[in-house]
């Protein structure tokens, strides 16, 4: 890095707590490849207490995986894309991936127009999944008014469809991947909900590094990454997370997120209601 020294790596988008040990042991073999890849000496354990904004903001940020929507907005000026990763999960297609709609399984609605006056949660207000998303398929037919009689902050994916299980709220977008993790760890979870149709669309959550790491820094991640996907030692690590391949961003490639933001507010649907 150009301005500080690299001292903490956090993979938080998909750290499913079932599936620690294999994120861990995914973690062991891309740091091995990132210190023949020259970024420097072994790297501890990945961070997992304490503040993500922070870290992600940290100039002393090794490489992290973070949110679409944040990495547009606002993290737009502390972190930059180094690798899109291809997931092999229902929903995803190559470097792009959805959100699964769920909904209760005894609703009687087929598509989302049947929803309106339903109760609908999300994730956090800065999820491309949980909400972005969410808001950019609710936005064309609301018409600029409320169209859920209320709306429940989860805080998590995994909460939005425990909302949905429990019957507390009706409808939630929920990341594919996660869904995927979720039907593969605790499929009783599922129990209860079922998925009306995917959103749209977008880049997957990227791989990121700080904002200031320079140009030969970022190819040997690349090729750390590249190494890591390539290594048989690690199949069973990358088919346990999804993980199929990486691609190394485009530029442009995450402005369908901001698309979709700006295309909902000028309808007149900033927020979801």
């Amino acid at each position: 890095m150009s301005t500080a020294i690299a001292t903490f790596a956090t993979l938080p988008i998909y750290d499913f707590p079932d599936a620690r040990e294999v994120t861990d042991a995914w973690w062991r073999g891309l740091a091995r490849h990132l210190v023949a890849a020259g970024v420097g000496t072994p790297f501890p354990a990945l961070l997992r207490e304490g503040d993500l904004i922070g870290q992600w903001q940290s100039p002393s940020l090794l490489i992290s995986q973070t949110c679409g929507y944040l990495a547009t907005h606002e993290l737009r000026s502390h972190v930059t894309p180094v690798a899109v990763p291809h997931c092999a999960a229902p929903g995803c297609d190559g470097p792009n991936y959805a959100s699964a709609i769920l909904v209760p399984a005894d609703h009687p609605g087929l598509d989302l127009a049947d929803f309106r006056g339903s109760r609908a949660a999300y994730s956090r207000a800065y999820s491309h999944a949980g909400y972005n998303a969410f808001r950019s398929i609710v936005a064309p037919l609301a018409d600029g008014q409320a169209f859920f009689a209320s709306v429940l902050a989860s805080d998590s994916h995994v909460a939005s469809i425990a909302a949905i299980a429990s019957g507390r709220a009706d409808i939630a977008t929920v990341d594919c991947v996660v869904h995927a993790f979720v039907a593969r760890w605790q499929p009783a979870m599922l129990t209860g909900t079922r998925i009306l149709g995917y959103t749209p669309t977008a880049p997957a959550p990227p791989y990121v590094a700080p904002i200031n790491a320079d140009a030969v820094t970022i190819r040997r991640l690349q090729t750390a990454l590249t190494a890591a996907m390539a290594d048989d030692t690690l199949a069973e690590c990358r088919d346990a997370l999804f993980l199929a391949g990486f691609s190394a961003p485009i530029a442009g490639q995450y402005d369908v997120i901001l698309d979709r933001a700006a295309t909902a507010i000028a309808s007149g649907y900033p927020v979801l209601r």
